[in-house]
């Protein structure tokens, strides 16, 4: 097998995954790559189509991970759709979505 097959870099991993269900509040988004890229576009976009705002801007350094800060979301089903570019200027895309159900009962007093 060679390895000239995987040229282009591929999302490795992500936090939160591909179907997962987050029952707890999200502050970042974590996407990790195979090889350092630019990440060019980050969307975020809620079961109702409107896109999240994310304050995301394109980076100029290839790295192999990202984290994309967020502010407080509501409960939904998300779509992350991201773009990158590789050290030889081939876009490559994709896209993965989770679920943020918070438990009713959270308590976000740190009181002891």
């Amino acid at each position: 097998m060679s390895s000239l097959v995987m040229a282009h870099s591929d999302l490795d991993q992500s936090s939160p995954a591909n179907g997962q269900t987050v029952n707890k509040p999200l502050n970042e988004i974590v996407l990790t790559f195979t090889q350092p890229v630019k990440l060019v576009q980050f969307e975020l976009v809620s079961s109702d189509q409107q896109t999240v705002d994310t304050n995301f801007k394109p980076t100029l350094e290839d790295k192999t991970e990202f984290v994309i800060k967020l502010n407080s979301l509501d409960e939904d089903d998300y779509t992350v759709l991201w773009t990158i570019m590789g050290g030889d200027g081939h876009k490559s895309e994709g896209d993965f979505s989770f679920t943020l159900k918070q438990s009713k009962h959270s308590n976000h007093s740190n009181h002891h």
